[in-house]
């Protein structure tokens, strides 16, 4: 069954409602929350970059760790290649117990995140 860490960055309710909203074949190693989830009237800079409009369809692989991107600047989309070094962002940490294909979100604004959740259709142009 899938788990949840919580920590002194992710409250034990949160990380169980977290854990109620995801695919239960994952387990959150790490949730580091490095802005609000809701992106209102927050200055341009501190808002993640849009990789792309669209969900990454994914096959993640049993026991794998996965490094999901949260500032969009990586050029290994929807993963992590360092690229936020020197700023807030922290990638969020999946462990896959079990091979599954998952659409990772691509606008980086998802409240569901790493998930899609549709955010991508709500967002202003750029």
């Amino acid at each position: 069954s899938a788990r949840v860490s919580s920590g002194p960055w992710l409250s034990l309710s949160f990380a169980n409602s977290l854990q109620h909203q995801m695919n239960r074949s994952f387990v959150l190693k790490s949730f580091q929350l490095v802005r609000k989830f809701s992106t209102e009237g927050a200055p341009a800079e501190k808002l993640p970059i849009i990789s792309q409009r669209a969900p990454y369809k994914i096959t993640l692989e049993e026991g794998k760790k996965y490094f999901w991107c949260t500032c969009g600047k990586s050029v290994k989309q929807p993963f992590c290649d360092g690229a936020h070094k020197g700023t807030s962002y922290k990638p969020i940490v999946m462990e896959c117990e079990e091979s599954e294909t998952v659409f990772l979100c691509g606008c980086k604004h998802a409240k569901k995140a790493p998930f899609c959740d549709g955010t991508h259709e709500k967002l202003p142009a750029q």
